[in-house]
């Protein structure tokens, strides 16, 4: 289940700072097999809204949608993500502004959307969305196999094209 915690002193966002992949992976494994309770919206449905919405009412500053194409792209990926997918407990938006580091380089994650979904999603958009000192897809695919997530399911977190048309293009992230 979740811990939740009303302050981290030390704690400082993962913005602009360096994180190995192996304090991400030691972050996210306590969601990794947690069964979502019933009640918990959809990872699937939720970027859904998000790619096809004509307007989106939190998009962050200084950034707008995605062209038409390339969030019918996004789509498409999307839909063959979710014939299938594991029903576990998703945070949702693990970017560098929801990951803190606390005492010891010990991570937590914070401002979770409380969705059902895969644990895929949530290690693809920290792969992409944390800095690192290998290459995006080398991260992604590194920090996918940590997290012991099989093959098939793997391809979305190692494919840049990928994070890119389901993650990057997604306005709330």
């Amino acid at each position: 289940m979740w811990t939740v915690a009303a302050r981290i002193l030390p704690g400082y966002t993962l913005k602009n700072r360096l994180v190995p992949i192996e304090y991400l992976a030691a972050a996210l494994r306590p969601l990794r097999d947690q069964p979502a309770p019933a009640h918990l919206p959809t990872l699937t449905d939720w970027l859904s809204m998000r790619l096809t919405a004509t307007e989106v009412v939190d998009m962050p500053s200084g950034r707008t949608t995605a062209p038409e194409a390339e969030r019918q792209h996004a789509a498409a990926l999307l839909s063959e993500l979710a014939e299938q997918p594991p029903q576990m407990i998703c945070h949702g938006d693990t970017s560098s502004k929801n990951i803190l580091m606390g005492p010891a380089g010990k991570l937590y994650l914070i401002d979770p959307r409380d969705l059902s979904g895969d644990i895929a999603y949530d290690v693809a958009v920290a792969a992409c969305k944390t800095k690192g000192t290998e290459p995006i897809d080398t991260r992604a695919v590194e920090l996918a196999k940590l997290m012991a997530i099989d093959g098939e399911r793997r391809y979305l977190a190692h494919d840049r094209q990928n994070c890119r048309g389901v993650i990057a293009q997604c306005p709330g992230q």
